[in-house]
């Protein structure tokens, strides 16, 4: 298995010996468990971005042009 070495804050550190003992893990469970809900956010959200993107390309959604007269409008409401 891979070892990776990261420099973090004293307070982060704190944080994650204070998770290991109330779970009674170690420091690798504990970082490795975060890292794994971490990339399994980002790679979803990826994942959306991409499908937004090929939405667009097939000329999906909503015009850029609306979108903006929208919220100048939202915003001029707001403003009286």
């Amino acid at each position: 298995m891979p070892a990776i070495t990261v420099r973090i804050p004293d307070d982060t550190a704190r944080q994650i010996d204070e998770l290991a003992e109330a779970m009674e893990r170690n420091r690798t469970w504990v970082v490795t468990a975060a890292l794994k809900r971490y990339l399994a956010e980002e790679s979803q959200w990826l994942e959306r971005v991409k499908a937004g993107r090929a939405a667009i390309a097939r000329g999906e959604g909503i015009p850029h042009e609306d979108v903006m007269a929208g919220l100048r409008a939202r915003i001029a409401d707001h403003q009286d």
